[in-house]
Formats: structure tokens, sequence, C-alpha cells
């Protein structure tokens, strides 16, 4: 929620700072989600954080959690249910471009 209230511009509201560590906490402490639905939300967050400082430091971690989250699919022509890297990487700017997972699907990270 914090992730999706700060990419729509929302920079302030009375619940966000506490949302905003709340969320920084649980993936600083290796609690990211293990299942490729939510786990989109990480990048997603982490893209429009407002501490950039702290984001770097995360990343090898969230992109070890998409490697071995269920329902994340790799292949775009497959039939199979799940989540691809677009779901995670949506721009070409985002944080999660750079995951190796990401582009050695084949996705450019471009």
């Amino acid at each position: 929620m914090s992730g999706a209230t700060m990419s729509g511009g929302v920079l302030w509201q009375r619940w966000l700072d506490p949302a905003t560590e709340y969320c920084f906490t649980k993936i600083e402490a290796g609690n990211a989600p293990e299942e490729g639905h939510e786990l989109p939300a990480v990048p997603k967050f982490l893209d429009y954080a407002p501490d950039q400082d702290r984001v770097a430091p995360l990343a090898p971690e969230v992109a070890a959690a998409i490697e071995i989250a269920s329902f994340v699919r790799y292949d775009a022509s497959s039939d199979s249910y799940g989540v691809t890297p677009l779901d995670f990487a949506p721009r070409p700017n985002s944080l999660a471009r750079g995951f190796p997972t990401l582009y050695s699907t084949g996705i450019s990270p471009h």
C-alpha cells in the first residue's frame, strides 16, 4: 500500500511514514513475502521509497526472494499460471530491472 500510494505521487499521509518504516523494517529483517502475488509490491515500494540509501542494500535480498517465490512464471510463452518478471519491473527504470533473475529470462533490462 505504501508503494502504491507513493507511486501515485502522494508523499504525505498521516499513516504513510509509519507504514514506510514498517515495510523497511520487515524487508531489512529478511521478511519479504514468499508468494508471487504479494512479492511485486516489494520492488514497487523500493522504487518509490523516500530513503533510497536504505534501498540499495536490500536489492540482492529481494532478487533472491523473487527467485524462490511461488507462482512466478519466467517463460512468457508458457500457459502456466503466475506473475511474470514485468509484474516486478514494469518500467525501464524499475529497481528490479537490474535483478539477474529478470534479464536472464530473455527480457531486456532496457
